[in-house]
């Protein structure tokens, strides 16, 4: 095969690529989707605009933004019930109930499901 030929093929193949993967989100889009999104219910929209959205839509405190649902995926092989005790008990840079003193282990799952992308 001629080397116009092959570049060619790579030159094709390197398009089929880049367009296979699609475009990619900067971290400002993500964070600008991150601080709009809130939870549906009243009650969790209030407990998440106080505690989670204070780390969740910020990139420098390392937390998986909300609605990055890539960034939540290897957090949720370990499986949502270790995720909540993560977020009750709290779990490296995590405060213990991620600062909502008054979430419930139920409201700790909701949060963590809604911000990962993942309510039903």
């Amino acid at each position: 095969m001629s080397g116009l030929r092959v570049r060619a093929l790579l030159a094709l193949g390197l398009m089929l690529f880049a367009v296979a993967c699609g475009p990619t989100e900067t971290p400002e889009q993500k964070v600008a989707w991150a601080e709009g999104m809130t939870p549906a219910d009243a009650r969790l929209a209030e407990m998440y605009g106080r505690s989670c959205k204070a780390c969740h839509v910020v990139l420098e405190s390392k937390a998986p933004l909300t609605g990055d649902k890539a960034a939540w995926d290897a957090r949720f092989e370990q499986g949502i019930d270790t995720l909540v005790v993560h977020a009750r008990d709290g779990f490296k840079a995590m405060p213990p109930r991620g600062s909502c003193m008054d979430c419930t282990d139920e409201d700790l799952k909701a949060l963590t499901l809604f911000m990962a992308g993942r309510a039903p």
